[in-house]
Parts: C-alpha cells; structure tokens; sequence
C-alpha cells in the first residue's frame, strides 16, 4: 500500500529550486510498476532489480522480521526519478532503516535515472527524512560499490566509510593461454593442467550448464551442500544453517527473469565444482562457486573448473566475470581490475548513537592488525563447535 505523497525541493541546474515528489511503498506490488520502469533506464546491477529483491523479501526477508520501506523520488521538471529498496528490521531491539537483500546481495543502491539527476546529498537527504518518519534508530546502509555497471555510485560521498575488503574482476579474454601466461607462473600453469589430466584419468569429465528446472534445483542443492560441508571444514559462518537462506537460491534458481546462470564441472556423475551466479550481459557475476572436498581435492576442481569456466564466458560472448565482494586468495590471479565498497551509519537519539559508536570501534578492530588473528581465533572456535554438533 501506498503512503501519501511528499513534497520536498533540490537544487536543480543553474541552482534553481526543483520540486521533488516523495512516494513511500510498504510493499513489493505496489513498488513494482516504477520499479520495473525504473530498470529499464538506470544503471544498477542484478541485486537491485525487483525480481531479485521480491526473492529475498519472500524468503530471508520474511523470515527475519523486514518490512518494506521503498522510497521513490520524482521531480517536478520530469527531470528525474530515483528508487531506493530499502527497509526495516530490529537488530539489537533497535530500529535499523537498510538497503534490502542483506547477506544475498553484494552490491548495494540506489535506482537512478538520468543519471546526475540527484546528488548523493539529495539522496542521503531523503533517507535521512524517511529515517525519522519511521522512528528508526540507525540507518545503516553497506556494501555500497564506488561504481555502477556504466559509472559512478550516485550516493557514495561524505560520511560513506571505506570498507577493509574489496570487489575484484576480470575482463574475458579472447586468448585464453596468454592470459594464464600474464598471471600465473609456469609451474602454476602446469600444475592446473597436470590436475585436469588426473581428473579425466579418475573418470569421465565434462563440463555443463544446468538447462532445465530439475537441473537446475539439482545443482542448486549440490551448491548448499557443498558450501555447508567448506564452512564447516574452514570454521565460517554457515549461512545456510538457516532455511530461508537455502530457500532463497532454490527459489531465486525457479525463476526465469533473473538471469541465475548454474554450471558444474562433473566427473561421471558427480558435480565435483559448480558456480551458482547470475548472467547480466554483457557481465557474469561469481556469486557462489563450491567445490568437492576429499579425495580430488588435491587435484584443484575449482581451479579446472573456473578455467573452463572462463572460456565459456567467452564463447557466448561476455565481456566481464565479476568475482564480486571478498579478497580471497585466487582472486589475485584471475582479477585485472578491483573496486572500493563503503558503508554508511548514524545513529539516531542516544540509543541509536551508542550502537554505531560500539560498531564503529569494531570495524576499526577488523582493519587493524588485529584482524587475522581474531579471525583465525573465531575460526578456530567455530571448528571445535562444528565437531562437537550431531550429524
């Protein structure tokens, strides 16, 4: 349902004051039509679409308490729209305005279209409005890219606060033996193809791209337990020890207007390595690759499998493979360019400003030289507790 109408004013060119239309939606069908519209005009990557959000809302997002708070922006000349997907939900028994589709989407915005048509100051400005509208106690929006897909993030400005990790990617390369020769070493190169050849000796090994449904929520399942069973060896999070997250990429893999690309690497009939990601052309974005631990694991499947992986995207013509947020190690390999993220929180009243100050002092502990031994410690504690769990 729809919220009245606001009216607030920007400056526009030649610094003459524009009317700007705010539209608040509380939720996803009566936002769908200008959000639709909206993507067929602004620049915005696949997690801010309406098909991928409306996933997250019906699975994760219901689950956890959000409720939406999408903010639509028109101005008055014709000169303008924005969308921004946000909601709310209670964390620490406090009231937290966020961009939606946390822990699922890694790049995180507004919906801007022409683009310019609002500054970051404008947009902030009106987050900032609907922030106390709803009584919110912070406002904390993460995994803001410095760029968009065709130019810069619209919002990111003062007060965004760099974050200590980064997103990587790689153009696809039209000649794939020179771009392994420019990144990795001989050695490097003979011991990727010294592991395809002990695979293709274990059994039959081929490369596929799930095509039907039942294909597709196989490998979708084959991903979820293969992530379940790397978490626990490596003592991470386990995401997935939530249902709504595994109902999330069961759900998102159903659908077929948001371009979810599954592939696997098989060894006769087994998916050894797999990639659960998502096709925007001309890009291909990494989301959630896994590979077989045990007995091949010594023979790099996911290494053979991102090779191929690779030249695939090549053949149908992609132009990018964005590996997305995280700084793990064969990104540095594989990656030709890398972009900054940002986060931006404020508190609201006393309770609001004393949580941001508790969170803030913890983010400055995870960019310090703290950082690796607190992680291997929590690493270590989540090892001895997945253990010690029934099976």
């Amino acid at each position: 349902m729809n919220s009245p109408r606001g009216a607030r004013a920007i400056r526009g060119d030649a610094g003459k004051t524009v009317g700007v239309a705010e539209t608040l939606f509380a939720d996803f069908a009566s936002a769908c039509e200008a959000w639709r519209a909206l993507e067929k005009e602004a620049d915005f990557y696949p997690f801010q679409t309406y098909a991928w959000l409306e996933t997250w809302f019906g699975t994760i997002g219901a689950a956890h308490g959000w409720s939406p708070a999408i903010l639509l922006l028109e101005r008055a000349d014709g000169k303008g729209r924005a969308l921004l997907p946000l909601g709310i939900a209670r964390k620490t028994g406090l009231r937290r305005l966020s961009w939606l589709g946390e822990g699922v989407s890694d790049y995180c915005g507004a919906l801007v279209a022409p683009a310019g048509s609002f500054s970051a100051a404008d947009l902030l400005a009106a987050i900032r409005r609907l922030a106390a509208r709803k009584g919110c106690h912070i406002i904390d929006l993460d995994r803001n890219p410095a760029d968009f897909p065709s130019g810069a993030n619209p919002l990111v400005g003062k007060g965004f606060r760099l974050l200590h990790y980064k997103a990587h990617s790689t153009a696809v390369p039209d000649d794939m033996e020179g771009f392994l020769a420019d990144r990795f070493t001989s050695k490097e190169r003979y011991n990727l193809r010294r592991a395809a050849k002990r695979l293709e000796e274990a059994g039959r090994l081929r490369f596929a791209e799930a095509g039907d449904e039942a294909g597709r929520a196989d490998l979708t399942d084959r991903m979820i337990a293969l992530k379940r069973e790397r978490y626990r060896a490596i003592g991470a999070i386990d995401n997935f020890a939530d249902p709504s997250f595994a109902e999330f990429y069961r759900a998102a893999a159903r659908r077929s207007d948001l371009g979810v690309h599954i592939s696997a690497l098989y060894l006769d009939e087994t998916a050894i390595a797999l990639h659960w990601g998502l096709r925007a052309d001309p890009i291909m974005y990494y989301l959630m690759p896994a590979f077989a631990a045990g007995a091949y694991e010594r023979y790099s499947p996911g290494a053979v499998f991102l090779r191929e992986f690779v030249e695939q995207c090549g053949r149908e013509g992609l132009e990018r493979l964005d590996f997305t947020i995280g700084d793990e190690e064969y990104k540095d390999k594989w990656r030709d360019r890398s972009m900054d993220l940002f986060r931006f929180r404020e508190g609201r009243g006393a309770r609001g400003e004393a949580f941001v100050a508790f969170a803030s002092f913890a983010d400055r502990l995870r960019s310090s030289g703290l950082r690796d031994p607190l992680v291997r410690i929590r690493a270590a504690w989540r090892r001895r507790k997945a253990l010690r769990a029934p099976r």
